[in-house]
């Protein structure tokens, strides 16, 4: 995992990087809320996160096919 240098913020270098740093402000989210956090608002948040990340990862793969088989989309 890399920092960024500006903000000090962790930036992911792989999926597994990616649900560790979710993972981690889910726990900093529920401490500063005492341990009160919905347990449905964590499942959400979770989702949510793997959702953005599986989508773009389609988007880059539709991508790439397109272009190995020579189709052009702003055609």
């Amino acid at each position: 995992m890399k920092f960024d240098e500006k903000t000090g913020e962790k930036k992911p270098e792989s999926r597994t990087d990616e649900i560790n740093i979710s993972i981690e402000r889910l726990h900093k989210t529920n401490k500063e809320n005492n341990g009160l956090l919905d347990k449905n608002v964590e499942r959400n948040v979770l989702l949510m996160d793997i959702s953005v990340s599986l989508g773009l990862l389609v988007d880059i793969c539709g991508a790439i096919y397109n272009k190995l088989v020579g189709q052009d989309d702003s055609k």
